[in-house]
């Protein structure tokens, strides 16, 4: 989803920068059910199907020329999603493609062979 101005920032608290509808409503209230009938315990919140709800939310800053990426378990709605139990700050992208990224080799890992049968 696309944050406003304040994702990726940890000082903050940043919101989606347009409404959700009725689905992201509900697994955010799910999510914050949770957390007021157990207080005490804090583990992930869980949706109706057992997984907890989590947004990415990133923003594109054209000022700094970036785009700031965060992953964060949504708590709060009015309108739009503005409230949060957990933030993850992944950092953030320069926008110039001859940045260098550095991204962490695998070691050589074996080939998975995923046998697959036709249905009848």
């Amino acid at each position: 989803a696309t944050g406003d101005e304040y994702t990726g920032d940890p000082l903050a608290n940043p919101a989606t920068k347009s409404a959700k509808g009725p689905r992201t409503q509900s697994a955010v209230e799910i999510n914050s059910q949770q957390l007021v009938l157990f207080p005490d315990f804090q583990p992930p919140p869980s949706s109706d199907d057992g997984k907890a709800t989590w947004i990415l939310l990133q923003h594109f800053d054209n000022a700094k020329k970036e785009v700031r990426i965060e992953l964060s378990l949504p708590v709060s709605y009015s309108g739009r999603v503005d409230g949060w139990a957990e933030r993850i700050i992944l950092g953030s992208l320069p926008f110039d493609s001859a940045a260098n990224i550095n991204v962490p080799l695998l070691p050589d890992l074996p080939d998975i062979e995923v046998p697959l049968r036709r249905r009848a």
